[in-house]
């Protein structure tokens, strides 16, 4: 990038995004107001996976063309993240009796490469995927192509996740669809998922360099007339999905609830607004937000267990808002140490005295 700014916009949201899928976790609502945990954690916090990818698709992709180092090293980072990840949850899988159950061989494999060994690391090996299979697909077939192919997919997976009700009772598509979730538990992965989104960062990125000297500044202000227009879009899309997913939670049609038709434009319009807002990039944010997705299941578990253990069940578990609110906080705070000791120790040391 030849601005110096970072993306102020998209370091603030990856706070916002890592919090929302807390609350996916956690239904902080479900207890006091079942409707509005579900528009809380089943459509309002459905944005936030969506935009880590159109994030990692927006560097990834920022120079308008597929750069085969930057493909290795957003690959290294992100499978070195799942392999620890992989081995901090280990003990958990132990624990729940995961190494126990039937074709275990088998479903370790599909879950390494498709759905996770724990079930919110399902992110990490769609990204590292779907990261692959656009860069290739921009490289060979350009940006136009892969928008039909992507989109193709992701009607695919529309179909097996929110849609589901729809084509269940029609023999043959059940029956294609039998099979794919033979190989995968969720069609939410790197194949029908990820692409999309990660596509749609990198045409975003690829519209700012055409515009990136023209002046942005840190409000926006200097495209006001275009930001509003986005902000419209985006409220609009956003009614409409809200309706969508009601409609489809009353006719019972969903088997998963990670995928709407009305994500996809929601998804274009707000990072188009995240990325008006420049200004001096926060480094550590992403790594925070990054160790708050890996680590919250474990600190559910722990403030789950220190409740049970101190006999505050009814404060920190039954109360659905206190436990969300412990979660965040705990969580934050041991990214936040965590951060802390890796700073310690890259700092450099003093050399010593001969």
């Amino acid at each position: 990038m030849t601005n110096k700014l970072g993306y102020k916009g998209i370091d603030f949201f990856r706070i916002i995004a890592a919090v929302l899928v807390i609350t996916i976790h956690t239904s902080p609502l479900e207890l006091c107001c079942p409707t509005g945990d579900y528009i809380l954690t089943r459509v309002i916090a459905r944005t936030a996976v969506p935009f880590f990818f159109m994030t990692s698709g927006f560097f990834l992709l920022s120079d308008g063309c597929a750069d085969i180092k930057r493909l290795k090293k957003f690959l290294k980072k992100t499978l070195l993240v799942y392999l620890v990840s992989i081995l901090l949850y280990l003990p958990a899988n132990v624990y729940n009796g995961y190494f126990s159950a039937d074709n275990l061989f088998l479903n370790i494999l599909k879950d390494i490469f498709f759905d996770g060994t724990f079930y919110h690391l399902w992110y990490l090996p769609a990204s590292a995927l779907g990261g692959a299979v656009v860069f290739f697909a921009v490289r060979k077939a350009g940006y136009g192509k892969s928008l039909v192919i992507f989109l193709f997919l992701y009607i695919i997976g529309l179909l097996g996740d929110s849609y589901y009700g729809v084509i269940s009772g029609i023999a043959p598509l059940k029956a294609v669809y039998d099979c794919i979730f033979a190989v995968f538990d969720y069609t939410r992965n790197g194949i029908f998922f990820a692409p999309l989104f990660m596509l749609l960062g990198g045409v975003v990125g690829k519209k700012g360099k055409k515009t990136e000297n023209s002046g942005f500044s840190e409000s926006g202000s200097s495209h006001g007339g275009r930001l509003g227009t986005d902000l419209v879009c985006a409220a609009v899309s956003f009614g409409l999905m809200l309706a969508e997913a009601l409609i489809l939670r009353n006719f019972n049609l969903q088997r998963h609830d990670s995928m709407y038709v009305f994500l996809v434009p929601l998804m274009w319009f707000l990072f188009n607004i995240l990325v008006r807002f420049k200004g001096k990039r926060k480094k550590y944010i992403s790594g925070l937000a990054l160790i708050v997705y890996i680590i919250h299941p474990i600190t559910i578990i722990a403030v789950r267990g220190e409740a049970k253990a101190l006999g505050l069940e009814r404060l920190f578990i039954d109360n659905g808002i206190v436990h969300f609110a412990a979660v965040c906080v705990c969580s934050f705070a041991e990214g936040i140490g965590l951060l802390l000791v890796r700073e310690i120790l890259r700092k450099p040391r003093g050399r010593h005295l001969r």
